[in-house]
This record gives C-alpha cells, sequence and structure tokens, in this order.
C-alpha cells in the first residue's frame, strides 16, 4: 500500500474544510449575522453615526463572546491579553462587515466572510501553526496578528466611507 505525502494531506485537508467546513458552518454564522447585521445595527443606525454603529455593535458582540475566552484561558495568566486582542479584532471586523452591509444591503457576503473566518482561522490555521509560549501571542482568534491585520483593514473601510460622504 503507497502512503500519501504530508503536503498532499495537509492540501487536502485544507480544500474539504474549505469547501465543506465553510458549508456547514455558514448555517450558524448566517442566523448570528441575521442578529447582529440584519436587526442590531439597523437599530443603533436609528440614533448612532456608522462609527458609534460599528463600535457599540463591535463591543456588544465581542463582550458576548468573553466567556468563553475567559474559560478557555483560565488560569493561564494571559486572560487579559486575550481578552483584548479578540475585541481588537472584532471591533475591526465590526467596521469592515458593517461597511458590507450598508453597502450591499444583504447578509449573504457577511455570513459567508463570517464562516470563510471560522473555518481558516479555528481550523486551518491555528491547527497548522506548532503551538507554544509565544505563539500564543501570535496565532488565532486570541493572539495579535488578527487585531493588526483587522485594524489596518478596519481603517481602510472607515477612511473609504468618510471619503465617499465627503465627496
Amino acid at each position: 500500500m503507497e502512503e500519501f505525502s504530508v503536503p498532499i494531506i495537509i492540501l487536502s485537508m485544507v480544500v474539504l474544510l474549505s469547501i465543506v467546513g465553510v458549508v456547514k458552518n455558514f448555517g450558524s454564522t448566517l442566523g448570528e449575522e441575521i442578529g447582529w447585521r440584519g436587526f442590531f445595527i439597523y437599530e443603533l443606525r436609528k440614533i448612532c453615526s456608522f462609527g458609534g454603529v460599528s463600535i457599540i455593535s463591535g463591543l456588544i458582540w465581542s463582550i458576548w463572546y468573553w466567556p468563553i475566552i475567559l474559560l478557555t484561558y483560565k488560569g493561564s495568566g494571559h486572560v487579559i491579553f486575550h481578552i483584548s486582542s479578540f475585541t481588537v479584532m472584532v471591533l475591526g471586523m465590526s467596521v469592515i462587515l458593517d461597511y458590507y452591509n450598508f453597502k450591499s444591503n444583504s447578509l449573504w457576503p457577511l455570513a459567508l466572510f463570517h464562516s470563510v473566518h471560522n473555518i481558516f482561522i479555528q481550523k486551518i490555521f491555528t491547527t497548522l501553526t506548532s503551538t507554544n509560549e509565544s505563539t500564543t501571542f501570535w496565532i488565532d482568534e486570541y493572539g495579535m496578528m488578527l487585531p493588526i491585520i483587522t485594524t489596518i483593514f478596519a481603517m481602510y473601510f472607515w477612511r473609504k466611507l468618510r471619503l465617499k460622504i465627503c465627496n
């Protein structure tokens, strides 16, 4: 019997998770997006600017997940760091998703973005990264890398919206 090489196995799993995992996860992310961006942000929009909507909904969305982080990192000594990183990431994602929600007036791209994010971060990238004391500060939804990246993209979309409003 011929054995498969490790790169082929990894590539196969990434492709399968990219298709099957995203489709399977899509229902739960769509349900979440119906609540957050299909209802909640439109109610907030009645009393807040785009910035207020994104920040308030992002903070509440983040706080919603804090108990999971507290349970996951209980006793690690880095729980405040992980909660802070996650909160900054969610705030950035909130700006990006709210921008696309108001621009497209559709939840489908948001649910797809959310599902792809969940699968790639939770099932692919974190799994493929060797875990040690240093990587816990960089990888996953609770490390520094995603907040840095989402903040850069959030600033781009925030600026794009400001330019559109001012012109």
